[in-house]
């Protein structure tokens, strides 16, 4: 089964940025787990999905207003 893993660059500045990327990935029919570095000074999110959700998720990122760059997308 292809799998996609997606990597952005995301601005999280506060819980509420935070919970923003957490309603919008939720709201993604085939994402299967997801992570984001808040150490990281880039706050990179790493989104494991079944399909690929990058151009959706980019939409319902730029509704919310949260800031974020994809950086890459990998199909293993």
């Amino acid at each position: 089964m292809l799998r996609y893993i997606i990597i952005l660059y995301t601005v999280v500045y506060s819980t509420k940025d935070l919970r923003l990327i957490s309603d919008a990935i939720a709201s993604v029919n085939g994402i299967l787990d997801w992570s984001i570095d808040l150490d990281d000074c880039d706050k990179v999110l790493r989104i494991k999905s079944d399909r690929e959700v990058g151009e959706e998720l980019s939409a319902k990122f730029q509704l919310l207003g949260v800031g974020f760059r994809e950086l890459e997308t990998f199909e293993v």
